[in-house]
């Protein structure tokens, strides 16, 4: 939403103050207020912070002909007052003229600093489980500063769940919640020493309950199975989980990272080595897996000096791998992370360098269609949203083989709910053609 105000030279002697409501601000969040001159020629600098103005406030500046936001504020902000300071092209009197203003505010919440002993340097995103709560790790603090395991409330109240010690883990990567209700993750470090050779502390995975009660499934990685767990676990339909590492491979390759799968006991299997030919034509360092709906997983190799520019595969639960992109440059290089999977199957990711001005891009690949639930949890008589594309004459929706009694059917979405007798598991809907499309994420009724 935008406000516009004109002012005139009788006006410009006094304050320009404008009143806002949070209803004002549009659905994102953010507002934009304009002051728009009627005199030609001038330009004004303005100032946010008026006699009684309540902290916090914004304000907007010139730079030369070009008008930039000031700095943005924190907290609740239910208004926003600005006042000339001086002009350009006038002299610097109030009254001489006004000129464009624009300015951008986003109110904001804050609901939780770290203070180094309950955590620090939050690196991972956050998940909201079943319970309603969020969940997430941070890289460092702690006692023994190796990271923690937290829970926090929607309202800021966060529970510090684990404190990592080093044995356990190092610098936790991300967690999932899967489908027995606990959750589960990797160390990037850590693990007991002398049990790797030169890859000592080679990174730990874990299993965790809400209460914060960890369970340790692999005490250390090692060769061949991959050192240096770099990315949170995707769970598959069979129970087990998949992941990368940094580094490791076969024993004549130790420098390029696996693909690894991991029972719910800790049992590891080595999927699949990078760089094992000349040239590493599937690439190198890979960080992070996504899954498709066709049961396949997703993912993006890094590149490294003499590995090439980085590639998106595809690749089995078996561990058969295919190249999907081959990134040269122009397109892009170095992408970073698992892509995002939208509804229509289209992946969409990032590269951190190359494009047309070697600044780096946006990419899109697409092998399939799914749908996605909002929310992704709740027991039976849930009111649940059925994201996805074409789904306009669906004949039916079922929560892991139960069907539901009732819905209502658009392009874009389907609202139903979580029908009786439903077990946590994938929900699916079928279109006009016998076409089954499938959640990728598993709902999760408690």
């Amino acid at each position: 939403m935008a406000f516009e105000a004109d002012h005139n030279r009788a006006a410009l002697s006094q304050e320009c103050a404008i009143v806002l409501r949070r209803t004002d601000f549009d659905s994102l969040g953010w507002l934009t207020v304009r002051c728009r001159s009627v005199v030609a020629g001038r330009v004004a600098r303005w100032l946010a912070g008026c006699p009684n103005a309540p902290a916090p406030y914004a304000a907007c500046f010139s730079s030369g002909e070009s008008w930039m936001p000031g700095a943005e504020q924190s907290g609740t902000l239910n208004w926003l007052r600005l006042k000339p300071l001086s002009i350009r092209n006038g002299g610097p009197t109030e009254d001489a003229g006004v000129a464009a203003c624009f300015g951008v505010i986003r109110p904001t919440s804050h609901l939780y600093s770290f203070n180094g002993t309950d955590g620090e340097t939050p690196l991972a995103g956050l998940i909201q489980a079943a319970d309603g709560n969020f969940y997430g790790t941070t890289n460092i603090g702690g006692a023994s500063s190796a990271g923690t395991a937290f829970k926090i409330t929607p309202s800021g109240t966060l529970t510090t769940l684990h404190i990592f010690n080093g044995i356990d883990g190092v610098n936790p990567n991300g967690l999932i919640q899967a489908t027995d209700g606990n959750f589960y993750g990797s160390a990037y470090g850590g693990g007991p020493g002398g049990g790797c050779g030169v890859y000592s502390g080679g990174g730990t995975s874990f299993q965790l309950t809400s209460s914060g009660t960890l369970t340790t499934l692999v005490p250390i990685f090692c060769l061949p199975n991959g050192v240096y767990p770099n990315s949170a676990l995707v769970q598959a339909a069979n129970g087990n989980f998949y992941g990368t590492t940094a580094v490791g491979g076969d024993g004549s390759n130790t420098g390029y990272g696996t693909i690894y799968e991991m029972t719910t006991t800790g049992a590891l299997t080595r999927l699949y080595s990078f760089c094992l030919q000349t040239g590493c034509p599937d690439g190198a360092d890979p960080a992070g897996l996504i899954l498709g709906t066709d049961g396949n997983f997703y993912g993006a190799t890094q590149g490294r000096p003499g590995s090439g520019l980085g590639t998106v595969f595809q690749i089995t639960s078996t561990g058969q791998l295919t190249t999907l992109h081959t990134f040269t440059g122009t397109d892009g290089s170095n992408p970073v992370g698992a892509p995002l999977l939208d509804t229509s199957g289209t992946f969409y990711g990032t590269t951190s360098g190359g494009g047309a001005n070697g600044a780096g891009t946006i990419f899109s690949l697409t092998p399939g269609a799914f749908v996605e639930t909002i929310p992704t949890s709740g027991a039976v008589g849930t009111k649940v949203i059925i994201l996805g594309t074409n789904l306009k004459g669906a004949t039916a929706v079922s929560f892991n083989g139960t069907a539901v009694t009732s819905m209502v059917v658009s392009g874009s979405e389907i609202t139903t709910t979580v029908p009786t007798g439903a077990t946590s598991g994938t929900v699916t809907v079928t279109i006009p053609g016998g076409t089954t499309l499938k959640s990728k994420v598993a709902f999760q009724i408690p």
